[in-house]
Order: structure tokens, then sequence, then C-alpha cells
């Protein structure tokens, strides 16, 4: 027998810093809290799914109250109906005044900061009333920009990641775009009442606190408050591995403290922390005690500190957001403990914010469409995130997920995408080549997180780990630069931005060092067998002399144990062969029928049969693996010497890898939209101010094969809203879903299922699909139905999407008209655009006589309508 032992080759607003040291009001930022062994475990298993617990206790505390008023010229308060005239008087010309020329200090003060030119800036607050915006700058993909200006052209060279990346000049120019967005989002944060002076707004104080959870993508909730002012801003989202998303709030808030839990300090795997930290070292840190993260004490926040009329719509947007609850009641707990809370009783104004320039989707309506689990069996992949999905890395298939959830709303961002797709299909070498490239990589995100948290080697298991490390980056970064030979001469946008990320000179650099201590023939095998070689073999020779020695004394007790293995086979005329198993290390093994006609001998112990092979072993080879194995913890031992300098200098610069993650991950999501294209008839959307959609298909049941009929539909901007009727079953409601799903794909910058389709920028999505009723809450079908639909109507505006089914099924048929109607003309009032299934036909001869409505009918003629 032959044993080859060799290792084979297989509106970013100008928050002045206050003159008050942070500190003095909270306490040192340096004392924290040591958290008991009784956490609350903020990891539920899935953060987009229905947090039962905080939804029915908000729903407790909303139960009685009453949402809908259709009557013009009034107002629904918490202690009766008012007219809509009194509230002029609250908020009264002086009032306006004064707001208006703290806006354009403010305006000022950004431009003459950031050094924008000519910039055109809007100066309302557009994030509830709709209006039109103008962006100053335009917007590239997410982190990868790095323009020093506003005019820099689209072929910008790539950052430069020998800089500091907590530079001033490095965050400017990274976020400078973004910044401009939200001027008008954001601008009331740093406004103050009319009975106090302008300058207070430069002495402002700004606290958030953050709350993350773990999962496919980070779920971050965040609650950030002005100490000044007393207005609060909270959101949640799903964020990347880099934290690109949350890095651009705090820097968009201009946060002088971070509120985290407790044990987040202690915990050497809090990426979050240690990438804020080492973003932003001039920002404070203090701790909250981890039990005070959780939806009891959130809702307590609302309750007591939150103004009165923004309670009953913060407590229907909180519903299943428990990070973003968690996050608001550290914030009070925090503001107790300094006695501000007690001062502001019920005088806190809080908003809701969706992250910039993407659309918002509530977790309940990412159920309804099915966008990333299947309502049926928990097993089943009958969604969009499945049905799309054909990415090769960890790292694409995290970005998939987090664009479905959260879509761009940037035309150019969107139409870059588009343009890459296109190019990748139309170039076969390139897309193969691809293809075959992101199937060797391995997860980046683990890989960095093994870097920033390297210690020196104390333990065999460590030293196995840090050497399994320089293999995956070493294999990695090659890779990289296979890819970045494919991508030579992008000729779109997004491919040049990634061919910028990837082309970074530290890469090659990084090659190179690696070369220097390691085998520059390495073939990545996952086979234990093959790792186990790999890591004895991994360091050059003549690095280390005791190294060398250790190598050639494993190799000694492997050809030993071979040569047992070839006495046996001699002496017994069996053949027997030589495995390994880790990491109990080598075994024999013979076939049953062989064995059968000699008699089994007495140095064959722990002899078990599985099948027809029999395994056992001897004390000769016991002894053997231990030799073996302790050779096998001496090379390893000396190999993490020589490279942990090495993964010490690479956690210094880890700034790479985390633009390595995202610039792979979204190459590989648009090769995700080019192979879905290849395997059926999908067309490039365009965009206008209408939705014309010719023979589309469902894009769920189109994956899975299922049997559907395509539809044509068309919404005009002068007419926006669109009644469906029909028979039952006859497809109204997979119609709607239709449509909603398009929208989200073409958002995405992915090729849709039509033969041609045109879309409009939708800024957020709100649906109503299902009627189950709360029998905890004491909530009948009806009651839930009211209750969300009041929530869709106070924050829709003129560039949402909503998607009803149904409406006013679960009363009367006169009260569910009735109903229906009122629903269906306050929307049309609002402008946006509205899909609305119905039976009540009698409604629709009303409604079709309207300029602004029209009705669709699905299947068979009803009542006069086709």
């Amino acid at each position: 027998m032959k044993c080859d032992i060799s290792c084979k080759t297989t509106d970013k607003p100008s928050f002045k810093k206050s003159k008050t040291n942070a500190s003095s009001i909270s306490g040192s930022s340096k004392s924290t809290t040591n958290i008991s062994n009784q956490n609350i475990d903020m990891n539920p298993r899935d953060t987009h799914s229905t947090a039962i617990s905080s939804s029915n206790k908000i729903n407790k505390i909303i139960s009685k109250t009453r949402f809908l008023s259709f009557g013009e010229g009034f107002t629904e308060t918490r202690t009766g109906v008012k007219r809509n005239d009194d509230k002029s008087v609250e908020f009264g010309t002086l009032d306006s005044l004064i707001l208006g020329l703290k806006a354009a200090r403010s305006r000022d003060s950004i431009k003459e900061g950031f050094g924008f030119q000519n910039t055109s800036f809007f100066t309302n607050d557009s994030a509830n009333d709709g209006s039109d915006v103008t962006p100053g700058a335009s917007y590239k993909e997410s982190i990868f920009t790095n323009l020093n200006s506003t005019n820099q052209s689209v072929n910008s060279e790539p950052i430069d990641l020998t800089t500091d990346s907590s530079s001033d000049s490095e965050i400017k120019s990274h976020y400078n775009d973004m910044y401009t967005q939200d001027i008008g989002s954001v601008q009331s944060f740093v406004k103050h009442r009319a009975d106090e002076s302008l300058d207070s707004v430069e002495s402002a104080n700004i606290v958030m606190v953050l709350a993350e959870g773990t999962g496919a993508s980070s779920e971050i909730g965040f609650a950030v408050l002005n100490f000044q002012t007393f207005e609060c801003y909270f959101s949640q989202f799903a964020d990347s591995g880099g934290f690109s998303k949350t890095l651009y709030n705090i820097e968009l808030y201009q946060v002088d403290k971070i509120i985290i839990p407790a044990n987040t300090v202690q915990n050497k795997n809090a990426k979050l922390y240690n990438r804020v930290k080492s973003r932003f070292p001039k920002i404070s840190f203090e701790s909250v005690h981890r039990k005070f993260f959780n939806e009891e004490k959130g809702l307590e926040a609302v309750r007591k500190w939150v103004r009165l009329e923004d309670q009953e719509i913060v407590m229907i947007i909180i519903q299943s957001k428990f990070f973003c609850i968690s996050a608001l009641g550290a914030l009070y707990e925090y503001l107790e403990c300094v006695g501000k809370a007690r001062n502001k009783i019920s005088s806190v104004k809080a908003t809701f914010k969706s992250h910039n320039k993407t659309m918002d989707i509530d977790p309940s309506s990412c159920r309804e469409l099915e966008l990333i689990e299947s309502k049926g069996i928990a097993a089943n992949n009958f969604n969009l995130f499945s049905a799309i999905n054909h990415t090769k890395t960890k790292m694409g298939s995290r970005i998939l997920r987090l664009n479905i959830l959260q879509p761009s709303t940037d035309l150019r961002t969107i139409n870059s995408r588009l343009d890459a797709v296109e190019n990748l299909l139309k170039n076969e070498s390139r897309f193969f080549g691809l293809q075959a490239e992101l199937k060797n990589l391995p997860d980046i995100d683990t890989i960095v997180n093994n870097i920033v948290h390297v210690f020196e080697t104390v333990t065999i298991k460590q030293a196995e780990s840090n050497i399994n490390t320089i293999i995956d980056i070493y294999q990695m970064l090659l890779c990289c630069q296979k890819i970045t030979a494919l991508l030579l001469n992008p000729e779109c946008e997004t491919l040049n931005t990634i061919y910028g990320v990837l082309n970074n000179p530290k890469i090659e650099a990084t090659v190179g060092l690696l070369k220097e201590k390691i085998r520059d023939d390495l073939s990545i095998s996952k086979s234990p067998l093959s790792m186990r070689n790999l890591r004895c073999y991994l360091i050059k020779e003549g690095q280390n002399g005791f190294l060398d020695v250790a190598r050639k004394t494993f190799e000694e007790s492997t050809q030993d144990a071979l040569n047992l293995v070839k006495t046996y086979c001699d002496q017994y005329s069996v053949s027997i062969q030589i495995q390994y198993k880790h990491p109990h290390g080598y075994h024999l093994s013979a076939e049953k029928q062989a064995l059968n006609q000699i008699e089994i001998p007495e140095i064959f112990l722990n002899v078990r049969t599985q099948k027809k092979v029999c395994y056992f072993t001897t004390l000769d080879l016991v002894k053997m693996n231990d030799r073996i194995r302790n050779s096998i913890t001496e090379i390893n031992m000396l190999s993490d010497k020589i490279i942990y300098d090495t993964l010490s200098y690479l956690g210094r610069e880890v700034e790479i890898f985390y633009q390595l993650s995202e610039a792979i991950g979204l190459l590989d999501m648009l090769m995700s939209f080019a192979t879905m294209c290849t395997i059926g008839n999908f067309v490039r959307p365009n965009f206008t101010n209408i939705i014309d959609v010719v023979d589309g298909r469902h894009p769920i049941l189109d994956r899975f094969g299922q049997t559907i009929i395509s539809n044509s539909f068309r919404v005009e901007y002068n007419k926006p809203t669109c009644v469906v009727i029909g028979e039952n079953s006859g497809g109204k409601s997979v119609f709607i879903k239709q449509i909603a799903l398009l929208v989200i794909l073409a958002q995405i910058g992915s090729f849709v299922p039509a033969k041609s389709a045109s879309f409009c920028i939708r800024e957020s999505l709100f649906t109503h699909l299902n009627h189950n009723d709360d029998i905890e809450t004491n909530a009948s079908s009806f009651m839930m139905e009211m209750r969300t639909v009041s929530c869709i109507m106070r924050r829709a505006n003129k560039n949402s999407l909503v998607v009803l089914d149904e409406i006013g099924r679960g009363t009367s048929m006169l009260d569910g008209a009735s109903i229906s109607y009122a629903i269906i003309n306050k929307l049309s009032s609002i402008n946006c655009f509205t899909l609305f299934t119905t039976h009540f036909i009698q409604i629709c001869r009303n409604l079709i006589n309207k300029d602004v409505i029209f009705v669709v009918c699905i299947g068979n003629k009803v009542d006069g309508f086709t």
C-alpha cells in the first residue's frame, strides 16, 4: 500500500457640539455596569417575523381606541374630535417664521462645513407630506464611493485604505451624497420652539442608543435624542457586515454619546461596538444594563415620555420592531438615570424614520407578501428570496436579503445595477468566469470576525483557528485578484465601483506579505485529512528550525502507521485499508466477507460493522495516533507563532475586508440577477411616472413552475387609484401581490418577468392582505383591519404604494361598503398609487366617475364591468 502524506495542493443637520462636556451630564463614559446572568435574549428567530409578545402588549394598550375618522375638516384626538382649523392656532405664523430662519441657517452651515457648491437643498420636511425634493448631489452605490467633491466624475479613484478610516476628509467624501438627501427629513431635529432663542440650537447634545440583533443580516435598532429640543428619532433596519448604514446614521445625526448594552464592552465578538469605536474615536460610550433593552421598558417609555398626540401612531408603527422598542426602553432608562425623564413627561416628539434612499416596508407587509419567509410550512421556500436567490457566496445571499427588505429608491443606483446586469449578460466569458470564482470564495464576514478578535495563542484549538483564518484569507485574496482581472475595463458605473474596491494596491501587498511566509502552491480541500496536512505544511521551510524538525517527526510517525497496516495485510492475507477521522486519527477497515473467512485476530479492537464493512483498530495504531497527534500539536503551535504577527497586522487593516465583503456581495447579487435572466423570460424595467406592465408574471409562481396567467396593468400618475373586482378565486389577491412584487424587483435592480415594464419609484409600501383576529387582545378581524388601515392612511403619501385586499368584509354589507368607499376616497386624495380589491360592486358605480379612480375586472364580466 502507498499513502501520500504530502500536502496535496488540492440632509445632514449640522449639529454643533454642546459646550457642556457630555460626561458631565451622564457620568463617566468609561463606567460600565456588570450584566447579571439573567439577560434578556435579543436574538429572536427572525428579526422580521412577528414579535408576538410586543405586538400583543401594544394591542392591549390601543384596543379601546377608535381610529377611523372620515369626515372632512375634522381630526380625531385622544379626547374627542376637533376642527382642523383649531390646529392652526397651535402652530402660528411666528413659529413658522422662526423655523424657516433656522432651516436657512442649517443649510448655510452644512454648505460651509462640507464644501457643497451650488447645491440645491430642500427645506420642507418631506418625511410625511410626500413633497418633492431635489437632491443636491448624485447618489452612488453604498460605501464604495469616495468622492472628493459633488461634481467628481464617475470613474473616481478607489477608496484609499492607507489613510485613517476615521478621518474627517474620508467621512465627508464617504457620505456627502447621502447627507444632501436627508436635509429636509431630519432638519426638524435641530429646530427649537418659538419661545427659545436661535442660539440654543448650536448647543445641541445628541445621544444615540444602539440595539443589535444577529441573523442572516444584522438587524439594528436605534433611538437618537436631542437633549435641547427633546425630539427623538427611532428606526430599525437590516445592515450589512460592514455596518455601513449604522455608521451613516451616526454621522448623519452627529452623535455625541452612544449607549450600548453593558455586556457588549466585555464581549470580544461585539463587531458593531468595535466597528463604531474605531470609526468614531471621539464619540464617548456609556452602558445601560442589558435588562433594560426590552419591549416592556420601551412601551413604558412611549406611554410616559412621548407626546400624547404621537403615542397612538408610535404604538402602531413599532409593532414587531423588537430592537427599535428595546432602544427606546434603554434610552428612557438612561434619561431616568441622568434625571431628565421626570421633567419631560409626555413632551417628547417621537418620529420613526426609514433608512435614507430605501423603500419603507413594514414587517407585516414582508410577511404578507412572502418576501423572506413563506406563510405556510416553515421548511417551504415558497417566497421571493428563494425564487430569485442564485448567489454563490454567503455575502451575496445577505446583500440580496437586505435589498429585498429595503429596496433602493435612488434612480441612479437602480439604473446602474440594471446596466451591470445587462453587461454581464452580454459578456459570456466574464459571466461564466465570475460564476466559477465566486464559488471558491469563503465567507469574508467570518474572516473579519476572526481577524478582529485574534489573540495570542494559548491553546491548540486557537492555533488551528488562526491557521485556518490565514488559509481563508489567502484563498479569498487570490480569488479577488482573479475577479479583478475578469472585471478589467468595466463598462458601467456599478462594476467600475466594484473594480475600484477590488483593485486596491493593499490587496496585492497583502498577498505578497503572505507569500513570504506560506507556500504559494496551495490547493484548498475541505476534507479533514487534507486540512490537517495543509495546516502542517502551510509555512515555508526554513522559517523555523524547530518547525522543520517537528514535520520530520510527523512524517516518520505517519510512515510507521502505513508500514503497520502493510504488515497486517501480509500477516493475515486480508485487504486492510487505513482511514482518517477527525479528531480521533487513523483507524482500520476491511470488508466483512473477507474477515468472515478467517478468525478475527484478538489484536483487532473495537470491531464494529456497518453494512458490508468492518471498522476496528489495534493497540499499536492507537500509540502511533498519539505520537502523530503530539507532532501535529507542536507543528500548529510553532506555525501559529510565525503567522501571529501577520494576523495582528491584518487586524489593523481590517477596513479593506469590510469593503471587500460588500463589494463581493453586491457583485454576487448582480450575478444572481443575471443568472435568473438566463433561465426565464425577463425584461429590463424602465422608470417613468406610471406603472405599465405588459404580460407580467408572478415572480414566485413563475420560478417554481406553477401554471400562471400573465396580466397586463397600467396605472397613470393622474389616475393612481385602482379598484379591482372579480369573482371569488378569480385571482384578485394574486394580481395585486404580483404588482407589489414586481415593483420591489425593479427597485432592487433586477429584471422582471414580463414582456415590457415601466415603473415609478415608490418610497414606501403598505399592505393589508390577511384577515386574522387576535384572541389574546380580544380584537376581532375587523378591529385588526381598522387599526392597520388607520396606520396606513396616516403614514401614506403621494410616493407610496398601498395594497389593500377586501377591506370591510368583516362587518355588515352596508357598513363594509361605506368604510371601503371612505377609504378609497381618502387614499385617492393622498394621490398615492393604490390597489384595492373589493366585492362591493355598488360603490364602483360611484367611484368610476371620479377622475383619479378606475376599475379593473379580473376574470369574467361582473355586473357591467369588464
